[in-house]
């Protein structure tokens, strides 16, 4: 055989086996980290949080991290993608980005307190989520006031005994929705995933965002805190960095 027809085929015999090493290796490779997915429908926004500033002002920041890092995906940056005005907003006109956030949004997670009532921001955003978007996607989680009453009767809220909600959802709501509770969280001062009442109020609404059941998403949690653990403590070729520091999860069910 000629030596050039010979240094070709050994030439192409080496890319080969060059490529495949490659596709083996990349084959053994840990995902790379994916854009958050996103809502149903294809909605830019899993969820909208209205909530009045002063009031829930830490309250709301430290439900959306949540939401964000509950039964997160070990190779994703957040489970979720939840808009909160100023974390959200760019420099855009206010009222054209709130309006936007809405179209966006899949879920509407309100604040409810008695200061949230009787704000006109939220009574407008809550207004302007029913005249775009069903009621039984606007979910409620009250953190200051008194309990919620519903009157079977009337079909609605007892607003009678003036709750915690805002006018706008007069006769929203066609049958007694779920709300969930963040009050004691609030009034003991910790408002973390060690928290068992904050992180109850948190699993609440994210199985809604989720669309699995509450139970599930809580085991799921559990299952990606591990597998995030087993991935910073495996260290890489040459390297001898030691695992991080326990997390703020719980590592059993």
């Amino acid at each position: 055989m000629p030596v050039g027809i010979a240094g070709h085929i050994v030439a192409a015999a080496h890319g080969v086996l060059q490529r495949r090493s490659g596709e083996s290796r990349a084959s053994r490779q840990e995902p790379e980290a994916e854009a958050t997915p996103p809502g149903a429908d294809g909605h830019r926004y899993n969820a909208f949080i209205s909530y009045h500033r002063e009031t829930d002002g830490q309250a709301a920041p430290a439900f959306r991290t949540a939401l964000h890092r509950f039964a997160r995906p070990w190779y994703r940056p957040r489970a979720l993608r939840v808009f909160l005005d100023d974390a959200s907003m760019g420099s855009g006109p206010l009222r054209s980005t709130i309006e936007q956030a809405l179209d966006d949004a899949e879920f509407f997670v309100l604040l409810a307190s008695p200061q949230a009532a009787e704000s006109r921001w939220v009574n407008r955003e809550v207004a302007e989520w029913r005249r775009r978007k069903p009621a039984g996607r606007l979910l409620l989680v009250l953190t200051a006031g008194d309990d919620l009453v519903w009157d079977e009767e009337r079909g609605d809220f007892d607003w009678a005994r003036k709750p915690p909600l805002p006018s706008a959802l007069r006769g929203a709501f066609e049958e007694e929705p779920r709300w969930s509770d963040l009050r004691k969280a609030k009034e003991q001062g910790d408002l973390s995933l060690r928290n068992p009442a904050f992180r109850a109020a948190v699993a609440d609404i994210a199985a809604s965002l989720h669309h699995r059941p509450w139970e599930e998403l809580e085991g799921e949690d559990v299952r990606q805190h591990k597998r995030t653990i087993l991935s910073h403590a495996r260290p890489s070729a040459g390297s001898s960095r030691s695992p991080p520091p326990p997390s703020s999860w719980p590592s059993s069910p």
